[in-house]
This record gives structure tokens, C-alpha cells and sequence, in this order.
């Protein structure tokens, strides 16, 4: 590989660190999204604010989507943490069929409009959101994480001690 195209790759590497890493964002979810009812797939109703207390990560997934996939696993791995799985297929039977393979130990829930409003738009499959024990958002990522840098992401994301 010539020096310049080994220059380009090193730049986009840790040009991605930076854009993609969770980073500060000190935004509360609003008090409608934190009580908003989500129905799971297996039919429990859930709000985000029955996570209040650990940190939380929401993850937009599809089940046909490798990366996803892959994150999926490592989210099953990292301890210390609430997992919201949310699901973007358009296929309820595929999405069944995936789900019953890979046996999720986090509640998992179809993404809709309200969602949407909480979240924004949805561009890109795996996104995951990093809470703070009182559901702020401390952080995000657009693009697939490893293992570490999950674990990393939830180790710093600190509490804020915040009054609602």
C-alpha cells in the first residue's frame, strides 16, 4: 500500500473515533417519551422510565442486518447495564424469526412514529443511544461499536444527580 492511501485510512479511522464515539450530549429524553407505553414483542408494556436507576442503551436495530446482529451478541455480553432493543424491520415474520434464534435477554419493541419524535430520524441501522441513570442523553453512535467500546461508552456515562 503506498504511504498516501495508508495516510487516508489512518485519517478516517480516527476521524470515525471522533464523530462516531459517544460524546456529551446533556439532553434529557422528555417527560412524554420517558412515560411513553411501548408495547414489546412478546406483548409487556414498558416506558423508558422503568430503567431509571442504570444506565441505559437503546439500540435501532433490523434483524436482517449483520452489524446489528453482531451488536446484538456484545450487548448480550456487557454487564452493569439496561438494554432497549428497537426494532426497524418492516417484516413482523422475519423479525419473529430472529428473535426466537437469538433468545434477547432485553425487551425488545417495534420503532414507530412517537419514537421518532424522541429519537429523530432513524438513518442508519445499528444506532445505539447512551443514557445516564436519570435518562439523560450522555452519548450516541451511528455506526457499529465493538465490545470495548460499548463497555467504555457506559463506564463513562456519568451520573448527573438531576431534579425532574
Amino acid at each position: 500500500m503506498g504511504s498516501k492511501l495508508k495516510l487516508i485510512i489512518v485519517g478516517l479511522f480516527f476521524f470515525s473515533v471522533i464523530i462516531f464515539l459517544p460524546h456529551s450530549h446533556g439532553r434529557s429524553l422528555s417527560h412524554n417519551c420517558r412515560i411513553m407505553p411501548l408495547r414489546t414483542t412478546n406483548g409487556r408494556t414498558i416506558r423508558v422510565e422503568d430503567f431509571y436507576g442504570k444506565p441505559l442503551i437503546i439500540v435501532f436495530f433490523e434483524s436482517t442486518c449483520l452489524a446489528c446482529q453482531k451488536e446484538l451478541e456484545l450487548l448480550k455480553q456487557i454487564t452493569g447495564k439496561n438494554v432497549l432493543a428497537i426494532s426497524m424491520d418492516t417484516n413482523r415474520q422475519l423479525l419473529e424469526e430472529f428473535l426466537k434464534k437469538k433468545n434477547l435477554p432485553f425487551p425488545v419493541v417495534l420503532y414507530s412514529p412517537q419514537l421518532r419524535k424522541c429519537f429523530g430520524k432513524i438513518n442508519r441501522v445499528p444506532t445505539m443511544f447512551f443514557l445516564s441513570p436519570e435518562l439523560f442523553i450522555t452519548g450516541s453512535s451511528g455506526s457499529p461499536l465493538g465490545k470495548d467500546e460499548i463497555t467504555t461508552a457506559v463506564e463513562k456515562t456519568p451520573s448527573c444527580h438531576c431534579n425532574f
